[in-house]
């Protein structure tokens, strides 16, 4: 409507100005022919000048007549020029009047011109502003009926993008909701499955403790006798808690420290604890105790807290053996069951003592001969279950039973 409305004014304005010169031609020719009848009119004043001068010579002439009569033919011959002359005066007035009507008509015929153009230029403007007004109603009607269409068109585009989201929304919370339900069954699944593993775990405890004691039962008085110069110390199967300072004075008193560096709430640390406090306990009753420190170590409290942060303990549970150094430690990439660990010790331990008492001068050899007797002891009981295809350890750097019972063989 706004465009319409400007294109109208343009319309108008052209139209006014088209009026305007066709008013101001129209008056110019209205002063051409006013000009033109003011000619005439002076022609006319000049003819009756001249119709004065000839009077004016007829009454010389006639006073000439008069006065002589010689003169007459003279007079009669200006009579007759003066004749001639009234008649040229005359023709000149008659001339003049046509010319005075003719400028009058074509005045007339100017200002019926001009009248009739500016009727035309009202009709004309008037048309057009009506043509106009008719076009802009128009355009404002169609522009209104479009504006309507589209505001239907985007209403019906928008409700049906509500309806597709509102289906989409109720789409994704039912999958939320079955994901829900999925997932409170995998809770309880995994707390089924944990219960299972506590039980598991509580039994292999009750079960080590067992085989513990049946051990203990089971050792001949000759062995007792001829180890009766080493005692062992009572067994604690709680956690070390060392300091930094302390546990460096451990490592650097023992030729070999074995720590199991766990978590209570790490699950596979849960599922190590019977097997390694199993094989402390196996270790407790042997010489070799005295030069091998088989620990673990409770990450989660002090002073032991600040030791695992020092030794950059990020995964639980950590297993690492330590040789007269705290910057320095090997990690343990074994099996995890009680007899793979207690094979892997029992030649750590090998290892270990054999290296200190080559450090040794002979005279200062003589106390390692219990822990000696009680590493090979141990180490042929490995070699002969090896042999019988027992307690085979199946991770990827464990070697083949042929190759332990050489390399045991070797450190007997």
């Amino acid at each position: 409507a706004a465009i319409s409305q400007a294109k109208l004014g343009q319309h108008l304005a052209e139209c006014a100005a088209a009026a305007a010169a066709e008013r101001s031609q129209l008056q110019q020719e209205a002063a051409a022919a006013r000009a033109e009848a003011a000619a005439a009119r002076e022609a006319e004043e000049s003819a009756r000048k001249q119709a004065s001068g000839a009077m004016a010579k007829l009454a010389s002439a006639e006073s000439e007549l008069a006065a002589s009569q010689s003169a007459r033919e003279r007079e009669k011959a200006a009579s007759e020029e003066a004749k001639a002359a009234l008649e040229q005066a005359r023709a000149a007035t008659e001339e003049a009047h046509a010319a005075a009507r003719s400028a009058a008509a074509e005045l007339a015929v100017a200002k019926a011109a001009a009248k009739s153009a500016r009727e035309e230029a009202a009709s004309s403007e008037t048309a057009a502003v009506a043509a106009a007004k008719a076009r802009a109603d128009n355009a404002l009607a169609i522009a209104k009926a479009e504006a309507e269409a589209e505001a239907e068109r985007r209403r019906r585009k928008e409700s049906i993008a509500a309806r597709a989201e509102t289906d989409r929304l109720r789409g994704e919370a039912d999958r939320f909701k079955a994901e829900a339900d999925w997932l409170r069954a995998e809770v309880e699944r995994l707390k089924a499955e944990a219960e299972r593993v506590r039980a598991a775990l509580l039994a292999s405890q009750a079960e080590a403790q067992a085989e513990a004691q049946a051990a203990d039962a089971n050792e001949t008085p000759s062995e007792a006798t001829e180890h009766d110069s080493f005692v062992p110390e009572p067994f604690d199967e709680s956690p070390a808690q060392l300091s930094e300072a302390e546990f460096e004075a451990l490592v650097r008193s023992r030729p070999a420290v074995v720590v199991n560096f766990f978590a209570p709430w790490c699950f596979w640390s849960a599922k190590l604890t019977p097997a390694w406090i199993a094989v402390a306990r196996r270790l407790n009753k042997r010489a070799y105790s005295q030069s091998i420190a088989f620990i673990q170590i409770d990450c989660t409290k002090e002073p032991a807290k600040g030791l695992c942060q020092y030794q950059s303990v990020h995964a639980y549970p950590s297993v690492r053996s330590y040789r007269g150094s705290i910057h320095a430690f090997e990690p343990y990439e074994y099996g995890r069951d009680e007899n793979v660990i207690w094979l892997h010790l029992v030649k750590l331990a090998a290892e270990a003592v054999v290296a200190r008492l080559q450090q040794l001068p002979p005279e200062e050899r003589e106390p390692y001969g219990l822990q000696i007797s009680h590493i090979s002891e141990d180490l042929m009981k490995a070699m002969e279950r090896r042999e019988q295809g027992l307690d085979e350890d199946w991770t990827d750097d464990a070697l083949s039973t042929e190759e332990e019972v050489a390399e045991d063989r070797e450190l007997l």
